[in-house]
Order: C-alpha cells, then sequence, then structure tokens
C-alpha cells in the first residue's frame, strides 16, 4: 500500500429532531472528480437523514440534500469551499455527478440528474467555475465539450415524437444539430 494519510475534509453533526425517538443516518460519498492539471478536487457528499417518532414506522426525512464540495490542497488559507447545495426544493435535477474538466482545470461539467439510479432521463449540465464558484445551468444537451477560457460547445437535447413505442423519450440526432458555443 503506498504511504500516506487520511485527512478529514468534512464533520457534519447528526443532531437530534425534537420529540424523535431515533434518527436514521444515510451519508455518502455521492461523486468525485480529481482535477486533471492541478491539486484540486469536486465531490459531493448526498445527507440523507431521518426521524422516527415514537410510532412504528413513522419516519419522515429530515434532511435530503446533496452538496458539492470543492477541495483545493494549494488554495491559501480555506480549502475546502461548499460549490452549490441541491435537493428537491431548489430544482427538479438535484442529483451531482461530475462528468468533466476544463482543459486548464479551471471549469468544470456537472451532470444533474432528476433521480439515482432510476434511468429513463437525460441530465441537465451545470457549470462551474472553481476560481469564483460561479456557475450557469443549460439545460439537458445532447452534447457538451470545453474550449479555452471558460468557452464550451454543445448540442441542444429537443424531445421528438417516437417512431415506435418504448421506454424514456425520443430525442433528435444530436449529428443534425447544429454546435452552439457559451461562455461561464
Amino acid at each position: 500500500m503506498p504511504p500516506g494519510q487520511w485527512k478529514i475534509l468534512i464533520k457534519e453533526p447528526v443532531g437530534n429532531p425534537t420529540k424523535a425517538a431515533s434518527i436514521l443516518v444515510s451519508d455518502e460519498l455521492f461523486s468525485f472528480k480529481k482535477s486533471p492539471v492541478s491539486g484540486s478536487f469536486l465531490f459531493a457528499v448526498s445527507w440523507s437523514r431521518s426521524a422516527s417518532q415514537s410510532a412504528p414506522g413513522a419516519w419522515s426525512p429530515t434532511r435530503f440534500e446533496r452538496i458539492l464540495y470543492l477541495y483545493d490542497r494549494n488554495a491559501v488559507g480555506e480549502k475546502l469551499k461548499k460549490a452549490a447545495v441541491f435537493d428537491k426544493t431548489t430544482a427538479q435535477y438535484s442529483f451531482p455527478k461530475t462528468d468533466t474538466f476544463s482543459p486548464d482545470g479551471r471549469f468544470a461539467s456537472i451532470m444533474l440528474f432528476a433521480c439515482w439510479g432510476c434511468g429513463g432521463h437525460t441530465p441537465e449540465t451545470y457549470l462551474l467555475d472553481t476560481q469564483t464558484l460561479k456557475t450557469k445551468n443549460i439545460g439537458r444537451v445532447s452534447y457538451f465539450a470545453w474550449k479555452s477560457n471558460g468557452s464550451y460547445g454543445y448540442k441542444d437535447y429537443i424531445v421528438i415524437e417516437c417512431s415506435k413505442p418504448g421506454p424514456g423519450e425520443c430525442s433528435q440526432d444530436p449529428d443534425s444539430l447544429p454546435l452552439k458555443t457559451g461562455t461561464l
């Protein structure tokens, strides 16, 4: 095993909601991706907690959200920053999976899913500037690629009528769509 040392990045107290007989904690690392050119990485943690009142089976969510963090070991001062919080009250697409970094490592694209492990849908594309923490949601796209200095190319995701019945929705062939550009 290579030499190394574990480091605590987050300490999140569980707490106990008032009048709760017990609390169920199911927190997990949801997504992780290292920047290709720096000592930083993005990771999303899924906080999932429910409290039970004294009645059997009466569990109610007290916290169910995903938080996207940026850790930069080369940063002066604060190395861990909260980049975004996702939950069903703020957005329908709230399950973040880091997708790509720009060639210079400054910008990241994150795929936001409506649910995890449910299949049958195309995620939204959420962009993050890791230096300023500025974000932009460009919606569902059929193609995305970083260029330079925060610019990117993408193709829209266009829903069309399906020629044959099947699960999910049908979309227009990305090869038939024009390449659009944008900047974060």
